[in-house]
């Protein structure tokens, strides 16, 4: 175009710099608006997937018409702000279009008196106007491409706030790995952990000593430290130097992934991946042999119930595990505790869905396996009541300690708590 007229090429490209100008006016507006449109969709998204998975609740409850209206609210803001977004675009993109076209006119315009004076030739304007011509798409294409580089620079912004998150728990700059094998002793010294917020501590000097193969039960009323205690041995929450002992090695001093491959937990709420069972059961040992898993289900009282499936070990348990029965699911998650071989293994509840039969059985074996230290936290005293010993928790301490049999001889609150079970069994047993 410049070899063909210099002015008429300037004259008809000096609009195209109001692109950049209308460009950035509406570039900010646009990734604001694409950035509350995408919020509402994951909003619309989580609210559909929660429904999905908790579609058996919503028809016993009869909510489904509650469901709706709580849809239809997420529903209604993605759609305004989908539709607000469409506005601007469609205000843009005509606009970019329009401003390219404009160009046309000035060569027309321009041209016809150079081609009067000579200074062009016919087929010299012809060409400029088609090379014009050409420019008004790829003009309009930029515009399309700038729409795109917003939404990924959205999306992305998106991802990096995760990314950008500063764990609060990591690795001390002197945390090692043991060198030397663990045994399972657990000691704590004056523990004392307060969440953030909270006026009270959670676990209020909290002293006791398990050694190595132990089946330890740790019982005590709701909210007085048992899960909070689970915590700190897993170090998923923050805990104080120097007050909670592995093989008399403080654990803020070993390495994250070293303490965790020797202290398994499994919680009361059992997460379980949307995969067969023999990979939930290996899921902290994905190279585990056939055999290994099958001993693993044995030992979690599992092993009935898999062959009772058609697929087996193969079955696919769905969303959270949502195809098997509580107890099923506590007991998967049971079982991949012990196929990782940890010295420590923390049960939080574990046993609370399983039949009094099956957590006889499953306390059995781990009785009969010595080379594990087992904390077991439960409310069933009668769980407890089979363990080497018992540790009793009030207001994050323990105030008692013994054998079953000693403990409820003696006035105290864990005779309060075992009277209290079972004057409720016998109600249960009566009303049945």
């Amino acid at each position: 175009m410049l070899l063909i007229n210099k002015t008429l090429t300037v004259a008809s490209l000096m609009i195209f710099p109001m692109i950049l100008i209308i460009v950035s006016l509406f570039g900010g507006r646009m990734v604001s608006q694409r950035k509350v449109q995408q919020e509402s969709l994951s909003k619309l998204s989580d609210l559909i997937q929660e429904n999905l998975s908790g579609i058996s609740a919503i028809k016993i409850y009869a909510q489904e018409d509650a469901e709706k209206k709580e849809f239809n609210k997420y529903n209604t803001v993605y759609r305004n702000s989908a539709i607000k977004l469409a506005r601007t675009a469609s205000t843009l993109f005509p606009l970019l279009q329009g401003i390219s076209s404009i160009s046309l006119l000035i060569l027309l315009s321009l041209g016809t008196s150079q081609l009067e004076n000579g200074f062009i030739t016919i087929g010299g304007l012809v060409a400029l106007i088609l090379f014009v011509e050409r420019l008004v798409f790829p003009t309009a294409l930029l515009g399309f491409t700038l729409n795109t580089f917003q939404l990924g620079q959205v999306s992305l912004d998106r991802v990096e706030e995760i990314f950008q998150n500063i764990p609060k728990i990591v690795d001390k700059p002197n945390a090692k790995f043991l060198r030397k094998k663990v045994h399972g002793s657990i000691e704590a010294k004056n523990l004392k952990i307060r969440y953030e917020g909270s006026k009270f501590n959670s676990l209020n000097g909290l002293n006791f000593k398990i050694n190595p193969g132990e089946l330890v039960a740790i019982v005590g009323p709701v909210g007085c430290g048992k899960t909070t205690l689970a915590k700190s041995l897993g170090r998923t929450i923050e805990i104080p130097d120097g007050q909670l002992y592995l093989d008399k090695t403080d654990i803020k001093n070993i390495k994250l992934s070293e303490l965790r491959k020797h202290i398994a937990i499994v919680p009361q709420e059992a997460f379980l991946f949307t995969s067969t069972i023999s990979d939930n059961l290996k899921f902290g040992e994905p190279k585990a042999s056939k055999n290994t898993v099958k001993k693993s289900a044995i030992n979690a009282g599992l092993i009935d119930d898999i062959n009772s499936f058609p697929e087996g070990f193969k079955t696919i348990v769905g969303e959270r595990g949502i195809t098997l029965s509580g107890g099923q699911r506590q007991r998967t998650a049971l079982g991949r505790a012990f196929l990782v071989n940890a010295s420590v293994v923390v049960l939080d509840d574990a046993l609370a869905s399983v039949d009094n039969k099956t957590a006889a059985i499953i306390i059995e074996e781990m009785r009969e396996n010595k080379n594990k230290t087992i904390l077991m936290i439960s409310h069933q005293l009668s769980v407890a009541a089979t363990c080497n010993r018992v540790l009793v928790m009030d207001k994050g301490e323990i105030i008692q300690e013994g054998i079953h049999k000693d403990l409820i001889r003696t006035e105290g609150l864990y005779k309060k708590l075992w009277e209290r079970e079972i004057a409720t069994n016998q109600i249960a047993n009566k009303n049945f």
